[in-house]
C-alpha cells in the first residue's frame, strides 16, 4: 500500500507541474516558440516544405488552344503549352517581372496588336470576314432529347489529309478530326444540314467549321456562316452550312473555276523550281485581280480567279488553292492587320515564309510582303486564332530575292532598305566568286536562285557603266560544276546599286 501510495503521490506532482507550465505557456507564448525551435531541423523544413509545395497552375493566354477529347478535362490546354505550374515562394517581384513572350502550339511568337503600325500605302486593303456561328437551341422532345429527322448526309469515313497540305486538320483532335471530315465531305457534296457524327458541344463546333474552311479553297461555294442547332445539353444536334450564288448553277460555275485555274497553271507548272512557281503565281495574281471591297463572294477563291475583284481572302484562298495543285504547301493564315486580314503561309526548302499578294498589289510595292519571316511582320501583321499554330515563318535562303520598285522617291536603296548589314558585304571578287561557289554546291543539281550584297571592287568599268565581271563569273560555276560532277550550267543575274556603292545582286541558277 505504502508503494501505490507513493506512485499515485508522484502521478499527482507531475500533473500539477504540467497544468502549471500549461498556463505558463498561456501566459507568455514566447516560451513555446523557443521551445519549437528545438525541434529536430529535418521535421522543421517537412513543414515549411508542406506549405510551399501547394501551387497554383496559372493559364496563359498563348493563343488558340487545341482543342481536348471530350474525356479530357475543359481546362486542360497542355497540347498547346498553355499551362504553366507557379510556386507560391516563385512569383516575381516588379522589379523582376519580365515580358511574357506568347506563343502557338508550333512555337509562333505572336506580337503585341498595339505595336501595329499599317503602311500608308497598304492601308485600308483587308476585307477578311471571320466565321460566324447562329445558335440555336432545340425544344426537347417528348420524354427526353431532341431527335433530328436529318440523316448524317457524307459521313466521310475513309478520307484522309495530308499534314504538309491541311494543317488545320491536325489542330483537332480525334472527335474534331471525325466531324470535320463529315463537314468536308457534306460541303463537297453540296448537302446544307445533316446531323453531327460525333455528340460536340456548341463551344467546339466553331474551331472545327474554321479548319475545314481554312484548309479547303477548292469549296469556293462555301461562305463563312453556319447555324447550329442544340440540344438541352448544349450539344450540337444539328448543322446547317451555308453557300453562295456559285451553288445555283455548279456545272458553269465549276468550269469556268476549272478553267482559270488550268490556264494559269499550264503558265507556271513548267518552272524549274518551287521558288520560280511561286514567285510567277505571285506575279500573275497581281496583274489578274482588281482590289474591291464590294466585290461578290469576295471569300472565295472564285471572286479572285474567275470575278477577278476581290478583297484579301480572294487573293489568299486563290493563291493558296494555286500552289496547292502545283505540289507546294500553301496555308491560308488569318489575323489582325489594322482590321480582320488574310494572308498565306508558304513552305519552301529551307522553311516557311509569309506572302501578302493583296499588299504586294500596290504600285511600287510588288514584292514588300512577298516570301518574308514573322521578325519582317511583327508591325505590320499578327495572327489570331487557329492560325496562331501554324509553323513561324524563319526561311531566309528566298527572302528578299526579289526587290519593289524602289524607294518611291527615285533615290538609291540602303542595306537597311534590303534588310541586310554590312557583315553581309562580300569584298572583292575572290569573296564574290566563293560565295556563288558555296551557294551552287549547297544547292546541288537543279534549278534555283540566290542573293548577296557585294562593294563596287566585282564591277568593271565600260563605255555604258559598270559590268560584272564574266570571268569572275565563269570561275565559280565552273569549279561548282566540276564538284557536283555536273554537265552543264546556266547562269543569269540582275544588280541593283544600293547607297554606299554597293550592289545587290539576284542569281537564277540551273545546274544539270
Amino acid at each position: 500500500m505504502k508503494i501505490l501510495k507513493r506512485i499515485l503521490a508522484v502521478i499527482g506532482i507531475l500533473a500539477a507541474l504540467l497544468c502549471a507550465f500549461i498556463l505558463l505557456c498561456a501566459v507568455n507564448p514566447d516560451i513555446s516558440k523557443e521551445l519549437a525551435s528545438l525541434l529536430p531541423q529535418n521535421e522543421q523544413q517537412a513543414k515549411q516544405e508542406d506549405s510551399v509545395n501547394q501551387e497554383v497552375q496559372v493559364p496563359k493566354e498563348t493563343g488558340e488552344s487545341i482543342p481536348v477529347t471530350e474525356e479530357e478535362d475543359d481546362t486542360d490546354t497542355s497540347q498547346s503549352g498553355q499551362i504553366s505550374d507557379v510556386s507560391t515562394d516563385s512569383m516575381p517581384s516588379d522589379a523582376d517581372e519580365q515580358t511574357e513572350v506568347t506563343r502557338g502550339s508550333n512555337g509562333y511568337e505572336i506580337p503585341s496588336e498595339s505595336s501595329v503600325d499599317v503602311p500608308e500605302a497598304v492601308s485600308g486593303k483587308t476585307g477578311y470576314q471571320p466565321i460566324t456561328e447562329q445558335a440555336e437551341e432545340l425544344p426537347d422532345a417528348e420524354g427526353g432529347e431532341y431527335t433530328s429527322d436529318l440523316g448524317y448526309g457524307e459521313t466521310g469515313d475513309g478520307l484522309s489529309f495530308d499534314e504538309a497540305f491541311y494543317p488545320y486538320y491536325y489542330m483537332l483532335d480525334a472527335k474534331g478530326q471525325h466531324l470535320y471530315r463529315q463537314i468536308y465531305a457534306n460541303a463537297a457534296a453540296m448537302n446544307e444540314a445533316f446531323v453531327p457524327v460525333e455528340a460536340v458541344p456548341v463551344s467546339r463546333i466553331r474551331d472545327i467549321v474554321c479548319a475545314v474552311y481554312n484548309d479547303h479553297p477548292e469549296l469556293f461555294w462555301l461562305n463563312t456562316a453556319y447555324v447550329c442547332k442544340y440540344d438541352k445539353n448544349r450539344i450540337c444536334a444539328e448543322l446547317e452550312l451555308d453557300f453562295n450564288e456559285t451553288a445555283e448553277d455548279m456545272e458553269q460555275a465549276s468550269v469556268s473555276f476549272n478553267n482559270t485555274v488550268n490556264n494559269i497553271l499550264t503558265q507556271v507548272q513548267n518552272l524549274g523550281s518551287n521558288y520560280e512557281k511561286e514567285k510567277q503565281v505571285h506575279d500573275l495574281l497581281i496583274d489578274k485581280i482588281t482590289y474591291n471591297t464590294g466585290a461578290k463572294m469576295s471569300q472565295s477563291a472564285y471572286s479572285a480567279l474567275v470575278e477577278e475583284e476581290t478583297v484579301c481572302a480572294g487573293y489568299a484562298r486563290a493563291y493558296q488553292y494555286l500552289l496547292q495543285k502545283l505540289g507546294i504547301p500553301c496555308y491560308y493564315c488569318t489575323g489582325y492587320a489594322g482590321e480582320d486580314h488574310a494572308w498565306n503561309i508558304v513552305a519552301l526548302e529551307d522553311g516557311y515564309y509569309n506572302v501578302d499578294v493583296t499588299w504586294d498589289d500596290t504600285p511600287g510595292g510588288e514584292y514588300d510582303y512577298f516570301n518574308k519571316t514573322d521578325q519582317d511582320y511583327e508591325n505590320t501583321h499578327v495572327r489570331r486564332e487557329l492560325s496562331v499554330n501554324l509553323p513561324p515563318c524563319g526561311g531566309q535562303m528566298y527572302r528578299n530575292l526579289e526587290q519593289s520598285a524602289g524607294t518611291g522617291d527615285g533615290t538609291l536603296r540602303s542595306l537597311e532598305d534590303v534588310r541586310l548589314s554590312q557583315e553581309d558585304v562580300l569584298h572583292g571578287s575572290q569573296e564574290f566568286a566563293d560565295y556563288g561557289y558555296d551557294q551552287m554546291i549547297q544547292h546541288g543539281i537543279g534549278s534555283y536562285s540566290f542573293s548577296c550584297v557585294a562593294d563596287h571592287s566585282v564591277l568593271r568599268q565600260t563605255s555604258n557603266g559598270y559590268a560584272v565581271d564574266g570571268d569572275v563569273i565563269e570561275d565559280f560555276a565552273n569549279r561548282a560544276m566540276q564538284t557536283l560532277g555536273a554537265a552543264k550550267w546556266h547562269l543569269e543575274w540582275e544588280a541593283e546599286l544600293l547607297q554606299d556603292e554597293l550592289v545587290l545582286f539576284t542569281f537564277y541558277a540551273r545546274m544539270e
